[in-house]
């Protein structure tokens, strides 16, 4: 549905207006909004150009990784001109498949009649039984000003990627979603959530799916219960299937939400929303959001980014955020948290902590040890051998016993493609450059349909 202009005019005076905080001025938080969107959006957009997942118990296991095309002209909310990519190896990186035709969309060179055609893949989430892989997809085409949907549906692979099966499609209303992202929960590898986004549309739909993927119903939108425009990402209790909890973002539109200022809550699989009560503190929180830990176990865990909290303040709960307590991240280092963590690859008997240098010099950058969710005991010598900035660093996966090989995926450019990957098959100790060589070239772009 097509919102005029006045509508969201006054969606967004709203927004603002219900996240005022005491004595500050309408025209003050619009000034404050603004700034931080041209600056939050810009760093987003970089850190989800690229992913890499693990899946499976054999070594080494199977790897994927994704990202997008360099565009010829990058903005947050690219639309066309910028498809993604995906990739498979079973030998730990030494050989990679192209996904994108065993995903179902057939690849066709460049029309050279105004024709962009796309597609978006959204990273792919391994299911809580290990065993179900899903991917979203998302094409169409645009030519001059007009774009025309094409396939939009959930991708199933329970063979580690060799074959997949297309599923339902999460999409509900007419429209041009830019993209869609998948959630799972634990305990439940067949229940999806679907947050997707349109331009045409106010907020984003979310829809969720009990047979991993084949029927889709809509929910309860959780901005229900929140001011309009604006975005969410769904994170799963730890221990019970039905409940989830929607972070909501003051960004309406774009790649990547920005800081989340509520949460919602919801017992019943979506049907019903609950606005959650952040934890007490002077001066109240203004952003609160929560997610997981392994290493604490089934609690709740609630963050804030606001500058007047200790960036290590972390709040627990054990009653799906009705109580909360204080605590510090694991993996501590002087009131740094760490960006990433992993268990026993450099070592078996402890957890390791990417941790970015902090401001004031005190902790230096590098990977840190500690145990259970306790602070940092000592920074590994192999820190020196790493071969990127922690800072630089977009995603970090590994086994979980010694020896077992450890990916670090970087900002930056491998020809056309966003992300530089690595892999240590030696705990750290050298490491090994991957994607080198790679002739995938966005020339090889989508057609969803034949052109007339």
């Amino acid at each position: 549905m097509i919102r005029p202009a006045w509508w969201r005019l006054a969606g967004v005076l709203l927004v603002l207006w219900a996240m005022l905080a005491p004595g500050e001025s309408l025209t003050s938080r619009a000034a404050h909004l603004a700034a931080r969107v041209a600056t939050d959006a810009a760093q987003a957009y970089d850190a989800t150009l690229a992913w890499v997942r693990l899946q499976g118990a054999g070594q080494p296991p199977v790897l994927y990784v994704g990202g997008s095309f360099a565009c010829q002209q990058a903005t947050v909310d690219t639309d066309h001109g910028c498809s993604d990519w995906a990739l498979r190896s079973t030998d730990g990186g030494r050989t990679w498949t192209d996904l994108r035709p065993a995903l179902g969309v057939p690849l066709y060179h460049q029309d050279q009649n105004d024709v962009t055609p796309s597609l978006f893949i959204s990273p792919f989430i391994v299911a809580a039984d290990g065993r179900r892989l899903y991917g979203g997809l998302t094409t169409y085409y645009a030519e001059g000003r007009q774009r025309f949907l094409g396939p939009l549906y959930v991708a199933l692979s329970t063979d580690l990627g060799h074959h997949w099966r297309r599923r339902g499609n999460p999409w509900p209303n007419p429209g041009y979603p830019s993209r869609f992202f998948l959630y799972t929960v634990p305990h439940a590898p067949l229940v999806l959530y679907a947050v997707i986004s349109c331009a045409d549309c106010a907020n984003p739909d979310l829809t969720v799916s009990s047979d991993g993927g084949l029927h889709w119903r809509e929910v309860t939108n959780p901005l229900v219960a929140a001011p309009v425009l604006a975005n969410i990402r769904i994170v799963g209790d730890p221990r019970h299937a039905a409940t989830v909890y929607a972070n909501i973002t003051d960004y309406p539109w774009g790649v990547q939400p920005l800081q989340s200022y509520a949460v919602i809550r919801s017992t019943d699989g979506g049907h019903t929303w609950v606005r959650m009560s952040p934890p007490a503190a002077r001066p109240p929180l203004r952003t609160f959001s929560v997610s997981t830990d392994a290493h604490l176990g089934t609690l709740l865990v609630g963050r804030t980014q606001d500058r007047s909290v200790p960036a290590d303040r972390r709040y627990l709960s054990r009653d799906e955020g009705r109580t909360w307590r204080v605590a510090t991240c694991p993996g501590d280092v002087r009131g740094q948290c760490p960006t990433y963590t992993v268990d026993n690859v450099f070592g078996a008997g402890a957890s390791y902590g990417f941790v970015h240098a902090s401001p004031d010099g005190r902790v230096r950058s590098g990977v840190y040890r500690f145990h259970g969710s306790g602070a940092a005991v000592a920074r590994l010598d192999l820190s020196a051998r790493l071969p990127v900035r922690v800072e630089d660093l977009l995603d970090v996966q590994a086994g979980h016993s010694a020896g077992d090989p450890i990916y670090l995926l970087s900002s930056g450019m491998q020809g056309t493609m966003h992300g530089l990957l690595w892999r240590s098959a030696d705990g750290g100790r050298t490491w090994q450059q991957l994607l080198g060589g790679m002739q995938l070239t966005p020339n090889a772009f989508l057609r969803t349909r034949p052109r007339p």
